[in-house]
């Protein structure tokens, strides 16, 4: 009777994995105070020609995701045919993935179970690749300790004008998307006057969830004031709730027409 217990017991267990394999998500105890309950898969190409059009062998390795950035792989597959074009493979060969739709139902909607706060430890990448005809991101596990995005700022339209007007336009970016809005301020210098030379503009943007860039505008105000070519420049200011990227302050002329 005892024999029999343990066979059905194991049994038991291993579709409790099998079925876990294939939901992307895993529900496990977390005897690490770490788990966020979030599983990601890693394709990394093994150097095995395929034969079938549209499809690379891989190394597949699907694993736990603890909150310190650790991958604990609990299954590999050596020689994995993955369904992907050539492109989508370059872009996450090596890469932690899970697909958009698991990644969005975890940041929103349904949190990982015990965790909900996890997957803002865990931003995705802005574009998706199609693994089998299905969105997939990349997954950037760097953990807690290193949460932190990176922004950047430059001019996307460096040349601006009284006449039309026509706009200048400047670009804050981050390295990678993540989980909640995030507010970047900046400090407003420069020739050109907020509010006077063009329509006022606050310190601050938001970028939303899920995004990774946002723009701040700079509108010209035609007015009859002979002022010559003047400029505005922002410059990002630090916070606590991300890094500087190397482009930190970015310049906009504004063309007279008087």
């Amino acid at each position: 009777m005892a024999g029999q217990f343990a066979y059905r017991l194991t049994l038991f267990l291993v579709a409790l994995v099998a079925a876990s394999l294939g939901s992307g998500a895993w529900a496990g105890a977390d005897s690490h105070n770490n788990l966020t309950d979030v599983r990601l898969d890693r394709y990394t190409l093994n150097g095995n020609a395929s034969t079938t059009p549209g499809r690379f062998r891989v190394k597949e390795e699907v694993g736990d995701l603890y909150k310190n950035g650790d991958f604990i792989p609990i299954g590999v597959d050596d020689d994995y045919s993955l369904e992907i074009s050539e492109a989508d493979m370059n872009a996450i060969n090596g890469q932690f993935v899970m697909s958009l739709a698991l990644w969005t139902q975890f940041s929103q909607g349904a949190k990982p179970i015990g965790n909900p706060n996890a997957m803002r430890f865990f931003p995705r990448s802005s574009a998706s690749y199609s693994i089998g005809g299905v969105p997939y991101v990349i997954v950037t596990t760097q953990g807690a300790a290193a949460v932190k995005p990176v922004v950047s700022l430059t001019a996307a339209q460096a040349s601006a004008s009284e006449t039309g007007p026509v706009e200048g336009r400047f670009l804050i970016a981050l390295n990678a998307a993540i989980a909640k809005d995030l507010k970047v301020t900046y400090l407003i210098k420069g020739k050109a006057k907020n509010g006077k030379d063009y329509r006022k503009i606050a310190k601050k943007v938001v970028i939303p969830a899920g995004n990774v860039s946002a723009y701040v505008d700079i509108s010209p105000i035609d007015d009859r004031r002979n002022e010559g070519s003047e400029n505005v420049t922002l410059k990002l200011k630090k916070a606590a709730a991300y890094r500087l990227g190397e482009s930190k302050s970015a310049s906009v002329e504004i063309a007279d027409n008087d």
